[in-house]
């Protein structure tokens, strides 16, 4: 059962101003990665968890690092169920990230 618990990013006050659009991209971006593997595109998603590994850990999401690179595995094997069991763990992740108060 997926937790409600947020993800309170608490970033260097040189990272936090480019946080907001790379949170925006990340929701948008699973969500497209959601989409296409629902239509079997496995090259999209492999393309698109690749940039959830290489990006998440430069953002202090190291999940977002480790979900993408399980994910991306998966898409080059084409293996369905575990692409869909990890997609659900990194969109409900995702879904609970916020941005901290700035201090």
């Amino acid at each position: 059962m997926p937790t409600t618990e947020k993800i309170v990013l608490q970033p260097d006050e040189d990272i936090r101003p480019l946080l907001p659009e790379y949170l925006a991209g990340l929701r948008r971006d699973t969500a497209a990665a959601e989409e296409a593997l629902a239509r079997g595109d496995w090259e999209k998603v492999r393309d698109l968890a690749h940039v959830f590994k290489g990006l998440g850990g430069s953002f202090g999401c190291d999940e977002v690092t480790r979900l993408g690179g399980l994910l991306e595995a998966a898409a080059k094997a084409g293996r369905a169920d575990p692409a869909r069991g990890l997609m659900g763990e990194l969109a409900d992740y995702v879904s609970r990230i916020e941005l901290a108060p700035e201090p």
